[in-house]
């Protein structure tokens, strides 16, 4: 059922905010209104009709990469520095952008220095909204929740199975004078399912940090 009250958008981060709202029956006459509401944390805050509120991360994957891999990326960090061009060469052209999962713990204790943690410790949503696209056509859509995105067992599994990527700048036609390194899940990952909003209840308890 198409909600009337959102019929425009002023952004990307708009639209897929209204495409999610619209397009999941189980919240689309739920929702009051949403609005843009930045910190650097989180994109949007939307109102439900029992007055409470949630907040939403709008993240938009690649279909490029989607489509190849299969993949979605779990921002581990938003920004380090390597601490010696040595290491920085063993990583990028021994390794090939890849931290293997028993060198993680290694890799972050003694190989960098972190300026800014990613989405996966530092995001404060309630709710982390993942999206692909292809030439107007939805391929991906699933809302997660952040909190149990960011448990620690959740982490410690992903850091367990999934190599880090140190992504590679010359791929995105970034002069960025820091790396950033994310976990690459498929969403079918049986832990990463338990993380997903799929019901009102799922929602609710959500919004409640549970």
């Amino acid at each position: 059922m198409f909600n009337d009250n959102f019929t425009r958008y002023s952004s990307r981060e708009d639209m897929i905010i209204e495409k999610w709202i619209n397009g999941t029956e189980w919240l689309v006459n739920e929702v009051i209104r949403f609005e843009p509401d930045n910190t650097g944390f989180h994109d949007y805050r939307v109102w439900l009709k029992d007055g409470s509120t949630f907040t939403v991360e709008v993240k938009e994957e690649e279909y490029y990469w989607y489509n190849r891999t299969g993949n979605i990326g779990l921002d581990f960090i938003s920004a380090f520095h390597f601490r010696s061009r040595e290491r920085e060469r063993y990583w990028k052209y021994d390794n090939n952008y890849w931290v293997p999962t028993n060198k993680i713990a290694g890799f972050l204790a003694n190989d960098i220095d972190v300026l800014k943690w990613g989405k996966l410790r530092t995001c404060d949503a309630n709710v982390q909204l993942f999206y692909v696209e292809d030439k107007g056509r939805t391929i991906l859509m699933i809302p997660y929740s952040n909190y149990k995105l960011q448990n620690e067992g959740f982490i410690d599994y992903i850091k367990s199975k999934y190599r880090l990527r140190i992504n590679k700048k010359s791929d995105y036609g970034l002069n960025d004078d820091w790396e950033s390194a994310a976990f690459f899940v498929k969403p079918e990952d049986q832990f990463l399912m338990k993380c997903r909003i799929d019901s009102l209840d799922d929602l609710i308890d959500c919004i409640k940090g549970e």
